[in-house]
């Protein structure tokens, strides 16, 4: 998922038909998560300065060994665009902030391992004795 930038209205029979109003999360100006696969050339995405960036075009690959990284965040950086660790499937519309809620205490748990290793490395260890 990306951060897109909603864009007005659009009419005719390309991409980017709008068959109904927009949600007032999807207003012309407001930024939103949205799927990789829902991106279309000409849509806007945000960069790491918060700046809009257009899609130029938009092309498929499957990758061996990729994955998801949990941040604590909730998001990353790909090739300078500000994306979401969380992929849902987008039929089910679960939106990013209900992913990032519902994964809290798994970074709890992180953040809990984290504080043992630091406490129980005893001085000039390199590795936790936990």
């Amino acid at each position: 998922r990306a951060r897109r930038r909603a864009a007005p209205p659009r009419g005719g029979s390309g991409l980017g038909d709008v068959k109904s109003p927009a949600p007032p999360d999807r207003q012309a100006g407001c930024w939103s998560w949205v799927s990789a696969q829902d991106l279309r050339p000409g849509d806007e995405l945000e960069d790491v300065d918060g700046a809009a960036v257009i899609v130029q075009s938009v092309s498929r690959a499957a990758l061996a060994g990729a994955y998801a990284p949990l941040t604590v965040a909730g998001s990353l950086l790909v090739d300078g665009i500000l994306c979401s660790c969380y992929g849902p499937p987008s039929s089910w519309e679960v939106p990013h902030a209900a992913c990032h809620a519902a994964l809290l205490p798994l970074r709890l748990l992180d953040a809990a391992k984290a504080w043992v290793e630091h406490w129980s490395r005893p001085l000039g260890a390199r590795e936790p004795l936990l």
